[in-house]
């Protein structure tokens, strides 16, 4: 089945688009562990944490290598040497899923080593996102201190939103100052502020301010101004050469190639362009500016279908139907971005169509 008929509406293709690609660099992973372990029986620790570091340069995102190279560390009385590892570990231990497991490493790192230490604000919210799920609201509200007195201005919208949530969640001090910064930020979803008046309200009706709130106790908390009646579109054209765990690799053209933080995308958009003149497509903007911000002009990376083929991006896709929706999937949920036109149709289910890209402009990004 072709890309438009599945755009069109037509069912699942079910062949293999390919088979998974084997760990280039550094020879397999399950070979060096076996290796690991036997040096481990051996005594010869040191060799085997020489083997790991070096093999991590390659598979530095192999879970099981990060896990033994931290242990060995540990064995040998230099945890130090394994906070990189551990701390990766739990990076991507929480963007799989698997909450506990990043919990019970964070405590031991804590116990290991003499001070805390530092972790990007993504993984803290993460953190102690998987904390509350677990019922840790203290643990999570320490996690998220210093509050409110740290936040860089510059903070993407998706991640101070998710900041506060956490915060109001687990009770932490700065939360109400937290939630008044997101509610101030001009780039504010429909919807998201009523939800974080609500949590304010019952987080105050519990007691939960500080000294400066209560000094102006009865002053409203209120959006900034709207957006601008016209303002105009900035396109990025690109090609996405591989995307990891908080970061995507682009072919810009004439610009050469570069690596974008994820955390800078604040909305994204996925729409199916159908002119009847050339097969349908999918376009997808990464937009760097709020659609809900004061802001004349808004910045996007465009990355379009007819120009990628999405397969390499997932390598355990099946198709390029599963390729495409997994890949957007994982874009959402790692940026935190506002899905446009809706949360469903931003990835696929269904597309939301459009006979141009300039129909699409000024129904969905309101643009001039």
């Amino acid at each position: 089945m072709g890309l438009k008929d599945w755009l069109s509406g037509g069912q699942k293709a079910g062949s293999k688009g390919g088979a998974q690609r084997a760990p280039t660099g550094g020879g397999d992973p399950q070979a060096l562990l076996e290796q690991i372990t036997q040096l481990r029986r051996m005594g010869r620790l040191e060799d085997a944490r020489q083997q790991l570091a070096q093999a991590l340069r390659s598979h530095g995102n192999h879970q099981d290598l990060l896990r033994t190279h931290w242990d060995i560390c540990v064995q040998l009385d230099r945890p130090e040497d394994g906070i990189r590892s551990i701390q990766r570990c739990i990076q991507l231990e929480l963007r799989g899923g698997d909450g506990p497991a990043a919990i019970f490493h964070w405590f031991e790192l804590l116990e290991r080593v003499a001070e805390p230490p530092s972790i990007d604000l993504d993984t803290r919210i993460r953190l102690a996102e998987a904390m509350l799920q677990d019922e840790q609201g203290q643990e999570a509200a320490e996690l998220l201190e210093p509050g409110a007195e740290s936040l860089d201005p510059a903070l993407p919208l998706g991640i101070l939103i998710r900041l506060a949530k956490a915060a109001l969640a687990a009770r932490s001090p700065s939360a109400v100052q937290i939630a008044q910064a997101v509610l101030q930020r001009p780039g504010l979803p429909p919807g998201i502020g009523d939800e974080i008046r609500e949590l304010v309200r019952q987080a105050q009706s519990q007691g939960l301010r500080t000294p400066a709130e209560e000094a102006q106790d009865d002053a409203p908390i209120e959006l900034a101004a709207g957006r601008p009646a016209v303002r105009k579109l900035r396109v990025i054209p690109a090609i996405p050469l591989a995307v990891d765990a908080d970061q995507i690799s682009l072919d810009l053209g004439a610009q050469g190639r570069r690596k974008m933080a994820l955390a800078q995308v604040q909305g994204l958009a996925a729409v199916r362009i159908d002119d009847g003149l050339e097969p349908a497509w999918v376009l997808i903007d990464l937009l760097l500016d709020s659609l809900w911000s004061d802001k004349e002009l808004i910045r996007t990376v465009r990355l379009r279908t007819r120009d990628f083929d999405p397969m390499p991006l997932v390598p355990q896709a099946e198709d390029f139907q599963s390729a495409l929706v997994t890949l957007l999937s994982n874009l959402l949920a790692v940026t935190q971005a506002h899905a446009l036109p809706d949360a469903e149709a931003a990835v696929g289910r269904p597309f939301h169509g459009f006979a141009s890209v300039r129909e699409y402009e000024v129904r969905v990004l309101e643009v001039s």
